[in-house]
């Protein structure tokens, strides 16, 4: 059954009395029971505007019943962790397509999602994804959101030692979050630990790798975790970033 998500999320405009959303110029839409139907001026017909359903219908971002929209990754900050912060999968790819984003996936519990959008600022996009967690869950997290093509670019990139097959080593992305940069990182953990751990950047992410063994006697370790500039970031494993980036 699907979710009941507040109408304030769908579309910019204001409610009539018999339950339609208003939005000037372009008819009125209302809630069906997968996501919104609209009512298309001037005709008796309605059609299905939830993206994932294959049903488009006659708004901009379609191409014969396609989405084409820009391609998006949003990773959620410290949810999901010893029964704290929770946000269900399930509930947050339902909140999310009713919200207007297409073809809503998930990879995981810890917070990570692949959709589709009109091509927008990635920190307007996290804004709102931020906002709807906060109205149906009732928890302020941080969401980070970059195009799924930039993070294949990063990857592509990615230094030879990273992501490997050795499994004594386990290999992360970091991902900061703004007004925060890779300077700001860099001069706040400082350098790695010699023969523990290795790190380097693109300018936007860094690549960090580590022994399992030793792990508590890195540099960066407490600090990514700890106060301070830890809390302006959140990290993926290589595996992890990998798939998000096909989904």
């Amino acid at each position: 059954m699907a979710l009941a998500v507040p109408l304030r999320f769908f579309v910019n405009g204001g409610i009539s009395r018999d339950g339609w959303r208003v939005r000037e110029g372009e008819g009125r839409f209302r809630r069906c029971g997968c996501a919104l139907t609209e009512k298309i001026p001037g005709e008796s017909r309605e059609a299905c505007a939830r993206w994932p359903d294959g049903q488009p219908g006659d708004g901009a971002g379609t191409d014969g019943g396609v989405d084409v929209r820009k391609r998006y990754v949003a990773l959620l900050r410290g949810v999901n962790i010893s029964g704290k912060n929770k946000v269900p999968m399930a509930a947050l790819r339902e909140y999310l397509a009713a919200s207007g984003f297409g073809d809503v996936k998930t990879h995981l519990n810890s917070g990570n999602a692949d959709f589709s959008a009109e091509e927008a600022a990635p920190a307007q996009l996290a804004d709102r994804i931020a906002a709807i967690i906060r109205a149906q869950f009732g928890l302020d997290i941080p969401v980070f959101v970059l195009t799924q093509e930039a993070l294949a670019d990063s990857l592509r990139h990615a230094p030879d030692w990273w992501g490997g097959a050795d499994g004594e080593i386990y290999d992360n992305l970091i991902f900061i979050m703004p007004p925060a940069t890779v300077a700001d990182v860099l001069a706040g953990i400082g350098a790695p630990k010699a023969g523990l751990e290795r790190i380097a950047h693109d300018g936007t992410v860094i690549f960090w790798s580590f022994s399992r063994k030793s792990y508590q006697k890195t540099n960066w370790w407490p600090k990514t975790a700890g106060a301070g500039v830890g809390q302006s970031l959140t990290i993926r494993t290589a595996n992890t970033v990998r798939r998000l980036a096909e989904m």
